[in-house]
């Protein structure tokens, strides 16, 4: 085991973000590869492999298809870009159909379902279904509804997966069931009736955010999309979750802004903001969607972030390096956003900490882990394991922020060269 410098980023990558940065209007901005570039066998694997790995690999299809660059491109590397789109395609238009589906019985039972993520996306026409890649469908009902929302599933052939955990677990914990139809394996259904991450000391309004969504058609079923300023924001909050490690939940911010994003009042936005306290991961996210190119909504909603004066400790660990080769779990990019969110106050930074360190059982079921039942081995176990971690990712962050990353022999820690 040794450290070394970070690698800084090679050619394959530069040509990589180039593209992103050049994809949402190629006429425009015309794109400059060499074209001895794409002789090299290893130039384009990289390129697919990060395309890949960041669920990009159908949006870079659909944007470059008529591009010069890509004629040029053997055919191998343009057919898997194709296969991808068409997958995605495919799978998405299955994910509305069943999501019509369900509303529609939904309705019938005098529930509205208010789609999350990136099912609105696509449910709403924002985006082309081949662009962007969904796991799972999630819906957002009352909590007061969720027996009525459980029937109306159960009814469609759906059961409560608890493969993993128990239900009464994610119902203290997760706050959504997991879904799963036996004749549908394809289709993984998240039912939430909220989205706060309190072990975070993150809690959205979510009453207040349902009262102002709106109305939404697919195939002439109704049902809800929160408001422009709240579906930024829960993406924002839901790119930080996943450690600001996958550049397509990234290009979603960037898509939204570019198509809504005069719809948003900056004012109410990072009020908003930092209500929920969210307004750290808000100003990271909206600053790692530069790397998808000029976006004037986007900085207009920069300029008016007073956060980013403190973001000077976590900026470092987000630089696009980290982030291409997703290398954010290991520079623990995600839990000093958090710890961030509340900054101005000692005794929330502290606190914050104590639970990295001794994670409570809420900690222990946000994080997937088994459910401790009392003062036991186990627990002192899953003690000692917070405490580990903790000092794993701050020793990673201090060692990230100073230019170094750990080797063992001759390769990263994470398996690559």
């Amino acid at each position: 085991m040794r450290l070394r410098r970070i690698q800084p980023l090679d050619d394959r990558e530069r040509v990589f973000l180039s593209l992103l940065r050049h994809g949402e209007d190629p006429g425009k901005l015309p794109l400059r590869i060499r074209p001895e570039a794409l002789e090299h066998a290893d130039v384009l694997s990289r390129i697919l492999g990060l395309a890949l790995s960041h669920n990009l690999a159908g949006w870079l299809y659909d944007v470059y298809k008529h591009e010069d660059w890509m004629a040029a491109a053997p055919a191998g590397f343009r057919e898997e870009l194709r296969l991808q789109y068409i997958r995605t395609s495919l799978l998405n238009t299955r994910f509305i159909d069943e999501f019509s589906f369900i509303s529609k019985r939904m309705n019938a039972a005098g529930l509205e379902p208010l789609v999350l993520k990136g099912g609105a996306l696509i449910t709403d026409g924002v985006e082309d279904t081949g662009r962007r890649h969904c796991a799972d469908l999630d819906i957002l009902v009352g909590e007061d509804r969720l027996a009525d929302a459980d029937r109306v599933l159960r009814e469609a052939g759906y059961r409560i997966d608890e493969s993993t955990q128990p239900a009464e677990f994610y119902r203290k914990y997760h706050f959504h069931y997991i879904y799963r139809n036996p004749q549908k394996p394809w289709c993984c259904l998240e039912l939430h009736w909220n989205i706060s991450v309190p072990a975070m000391g993150i809690r959205l309004p979510i009453d207040e955010w349902v009262a102002r969504s709106r109305t939404a058609r697919t195939d002439g079923e109704t049902h809800r999309v929160f408001s422009t300023v709240d579906f930024l924001l829960h993406m924002c909050l839901h790119a930080s979750l996943n450690h600001f490690s996958t550049l397509s939940q990234i290009r979603d911010i960037h898509s939204l802004l570019i198509r809504q994003g005069d719809e948003i009042d900056p004012s109410e936005f990072w009020t908003m903001a930092r209500f929920c306290r969210i307004s750290v991961p808000a100003a990271v996210s909206l600053v790692l969607a530069r790397v998808f190119g000029r976006n004037p909504q986007r900085e207009r909603l920069i300029s008016r972030a007073g956060e980013l004066p403190r973001l000077g400790p976590i900026l470092p660990l987000v630089d696009i390096a980290h982030v291409l080769r997703r290398d954010m779990l290991a520079t623990g990019a995600y839990g000093r956003a958090v710890s961030l969110m509340r900054r101005d106050r000692l005794l929330d930074r502290l606190s914050f900490k104590f639970r990295q360190a001794w994670p409570s059982p809420a900690d222990f079921g946000l994080d997937g882990h088994p459910e401790p039942t009392g003062l036991s081995i186990t627990d002192r176990f899953f003690s000692w394991r917070g405490f580990l971690v903790l000092a794993r990712m701050e020793t990673s962050h201090w060692l990230s922020r100073n230019g170094w990353e750990v080797v063992i022999d001759g390769r990263r820690r994470d398996g690559r060269g």
